[in-house]
C-alpha cells in the first residue's frame, strides 16, 4: 500500500501527487487537556488518525494525502 502521509514522502514523490492535482486533507487539532480523565493533545491524536483512515479510503479511487496534523 502506498503511504498517504505527506511526512513520509520525498520532493519527488510530492510532485508527483502535485501533478495528479492531489486531494491534501489538513488536520487541525485541539493540544490542551479536557479534564482529569483524558491526557493532552486527545484532540490532536485523533484527527489525525481520522485523517489518515480517510485519505485511504479516497486513496483507492483517487490520489489523497495528509498533511502533518496544525496544533492549537
Amino acid at each position: 500500500m502506498r503511504t498517504v502521509e505527506w511526512a513520509r514522502l520525498r520532493a519527488p514523490e510530492l510532485r508527483e501527487f502535485a501533478a495528479r492535482d492531489a486531494i491534501v486533507i489538513i488536520p487541525i487539532g485541539a493540544t490542551e487537556q479536557h479534564g482529569p480523565h483524558l491526557p493532552v493533545m486527545v484532540d490532536h491524536r485523533l484527527v489525525g488518525e481520522v485523517a489518515l483512515r480517510a485519505a485511504r479510503l479516497i486513496a483507492a479511487h483517487e490520489p489523497a494525502l495528509v498533511a502533518p496534523t496544525i496544533p492549537y
